[in-house]
């Protein structure tokens, strides 16, 4: 995925347009967002400031990376519904290249690579959102662990 080039979004923009039903805004970003059809759950692409850690493993400040940082490509998760705003994310394991996001129907989505194709479920956000919350440096193996928890079993 060509990361130097990506629009960065902040997470209340993306909450606005969720609230606002935004056809027009969601179709912009093209296969790096996916919205399930009742804009209650949104999927997003995105390159954010990132730095490995030693011995500990990949780190972000949830912020837009500038040209002297390094980046990593996340997978933003959003949910609105009557009890709130939600979010959380998930590094995007190393090995898939050219990510891009499709949405099958209200409950499922696809996430493509050049070598993998995994199908998960909009209304399977919070579980997933407990399971991928550490607050701590996480290695590869750990991030490409995490990420198999989205397919739909």
């Amino acid at each position: 995925m060509i990361t130097n080039r990506m629009e960065w979004i902040e997470n209340e923009v993306i909450f606005n347009k969720l609230e606002e039903k935004s056809t027009n805004f969601f179709n912009k970003p093209g296969n790096k967002v996916c919205v399930s059809k009742n804009y209650v759950y949104c999927l997003f692409l995105q390159v954010n400031k990132a730095w490995y850690i030693e011995n500990e493993g990949w780190r972000d400040s949830n912020s837009k990376p500038e040209k002297s940082n390094s980046k990593r490509l996340v997978l933003n998760f959003f949910k609105v519904d009557e009890e709130g705003e939600y979010w959380f994310k998930i590094f995007v394991p190393l090995k898939l290249s050219n990510c891009r996001l499709l949405t099958i129907d209200n409950n499922t989505f696809q996430l493509l690579s050049d070598t993998e194709s995994i199908i998960g479920q909009f209304d399977a956000f919070d579980s997933l959102m407990w399971d991928f919350m550490t607050g701590e440096a996480e290695s590869e193996t750990e991030i490409e662990d995490k990420f198999k928890m989205i397919e739909l079993k």
